[in-house]
Parts: structure tokens; sequence; C-alpha cells
């Protein structure tokens, strides 16, 4: 019965290619050199878990208790320096998981838990373009599965925690470009593709918390590896 909730916004520095600077060459195939700006992208997130089974009693804990997991992530549609991003399905995503515990923490012993949370982004089209000309990426998916294997102990003020885990990210997307009929030379408009693209990606986590209990909230620095 007992439940957390957590909200958090994450800032991403990307690179967007300007786009709106490059007229595309239509009397033949050109090599060109495409700038980028360095923008900072918002990712807000919530989390919310709720416990559903304490666990069977063992000595001093409990063992194989359950919490539910659910996250929402939230990507905005904004245009900027030539490109739009628009997010057809909606803006919002819902992510779940479960949390099991393998052990309770209690005075003597740590809290060890497994967790494994599926959290999706929303789907994304990304559009630049300049004047009538665009280039576009549809459909951009982006679908991680997530394990994590935790221990943890208080003591008094200070807590500490290890951790070790795998993320997997599934990513796709359409390519594809429209250029607008020209007059001056004669050129009528033209599109290519969709051309799709996918990757799949691995990654294995490593880290560590350090934590300090204060009155009214908590101080925690982590350390980690990808």
């Amino acid at each position: 019965g007992h439940f957390s909730v957590g909200l958090r916004v994450n800032l991403v520095e990307g690179s967007l290619p300007q786009v709106q600077n490059v007229t595309p060459a239509v009397t033949g195939a050109v090599s060109t050199k495409f700038e980028t700006k360095s923008e900072v992208f918002p990712m807000p997130t919530a989390d919310a878990a709720l416990g559903i089974f304490k666990g069977m009693p063992l000595a001093l804990t409990n063992v194989g208790g359950v919490d539910l997991l659910v996250s929402a992530a939230y990507v905005p549609e904004f245009s900027n320096s030539g490109v739009d991003v628009h997010v057809p399905n909606g803006s919002l995503k819902f992510g779940y998981g479960a949390r099991v515990g393998i052990l309770q923490e209690s005075l003597l012993i740590p809290g060890i838990s497994v967790s494994y949370l599926v959290r999706d982004l929303p789907t994304v089209n990304i559009v630049g373009h300049t004047g009538s000309d665009s280039l576009y990426a549809n459909n951009l998916s982006l679908k991680t599965k997530a394990w994590r294997a935790v221990a943890g102990k208080n003591f008094l003020i200070f807590g500490l925690a290890v951790g070790f885990g795998q993320d997997k990210y599934d990513a796709s997307t359409d390519i594809g470009v429209h250029v607008a009929a020209r007059t001056v030379p004669p050129v009528p408009a033209t599109n290519a593709g969709p051309i799709a693209m996918s990757q799949s990606l691995t990654r294995t986590n490593i880290f560590g918390d350090l934590s300090m209990n204060l009155l009214v909230f908590k101080l925690n620095a982590e350390i980690g590896q990808v």
C-alpha cells in the first residue's frame, strides 16, 4: 500500500542541422556541409511506485516484496531555426514495470532489489525546411527496456547503494526529402524516400550512491558509468 511519486526534468544539449541555410541543388548530385547549432531540449518525466505485496517474513527481513512501477515521458512540439517537431500521437507516453525485493532493508540487513521497466518516448516527426524544400524524419520511435539490480543500506544519517543493470534501445525512423518545382531551370517537384532506418543498442550500467538524510529532504550524490 505504500507509494512514491517523483518528478524530474532532464536537460539535453543537442545539435540541430541548419537545413534552412542550404539550398538544394537540382541539376545534379553535390556534396554539401550542413552546419549545426546547439540547442537545449527539456525532457520532463515522472515516476511512480506502488507497493502491492510486502513479501514473506523471514527472520529479520521480508523476502519477495513486489512494487508496480509506472513512468511518464513528455515531449513537447516546437518550431525553431527551420526545424519543426510534431508529436502526432500525443506528447505523453507511459511506461510500466515491476520491482521485486529480494531482501527488505532492516536494522541489520541491507535492501536488495531487482527491477524491470519498459519505457518508450512519444513518436515524433521532425521536419527541416528551407523555403518550400524539406528534409524529414517521420515516425521517429525510441523504445527502451531496462533492468537494474540494486543493494543499499542506511546508517542513521548516511546511506550507501550500489547498482548494476542493462538498457536496450530500439530506434527506427523513415527518412525522406521533398524538393519543390523550379522555374529556372525548369525542374518538376521531386520526392525521395521514405528510407527506413533502424538501430538496436545494448548498454551496461554500473553506479554507486551516497546519500545524506536531513530533516526535510535527502541529498544524494551518484557516480557511474555506461
